[in-house]
């Protein structure tokens, strides 16, 4: 709850019992509640240390505007209307996962950084969607723009989300 608002619990890694002050949620998306003060002692006092040294070296990096919330939750949003416009992103099951999906960038020639899978339906004797065969997902996680070689990419178009 509140990784599309940005949501910082302040360096504490288990807020369960610990409130609003840690566990606080901006719905009007003005804070993500980022740096609100070191952990309780009871949970984290040995990590104060590298907590501060980390405040300190980020310089601030944490620290949103409310437009960088804006931008996540309406990223969010369109994730969530994405993986409801097929049910092939909404697989239930580990074997329906492993007849489904492969992954591409693999092996000796991979690229770092870039995960190429696909998820196909269409030769299965159930198919999920009678509409979409295949999709396949891209993911760059460098900020170089990548190329990667799919067989039958021409058949594959942009999803219009």
């Amino acid at each position: 709850m509140g990784a599309e608002f940005l949501r910082s619990k302040s360096f504490l890694r288990d807020s369960y019992d610990y409130g609003d002050w840690f566990n606080k949620v901006d719905f009007i998306k003005q804070t993500n509640n980022y740096n609100v003060g070191l952990p309780p002692a009871d949970k984290d006092q040995n990590n104060w240390p590298l907590i501060e040294k980390l405040i300190k070296n980020n310089e601030g990096i944490y620290i949103v505007s409310p437009n960088n919330i804006e931008f996540s939750a309406e990223v969010f949003r369109a994730f969530i209307r994405l993986r409801i416009s097929t049910p092939l992103f909404r697989l239930t099951n580990s074997e329906e996962i492993i007849k489904r999906v492969k992954f591409h960038n693999t092996g000796k020639d991979q690229q770092i950084g870039l995960i190429v899978m696909s998820i196909d339906d269409s030769q299965m004797s159930h198919q999920l969607d009678t509409d979409i065969s295949c999709v396949v997902v891209i993911f760059n996680t460098s900020t170089a723009t990548k190329t990667v070689d799919f067989k039958n990419a021409e058949q594959y178009q942009l999803h219009p989300i």
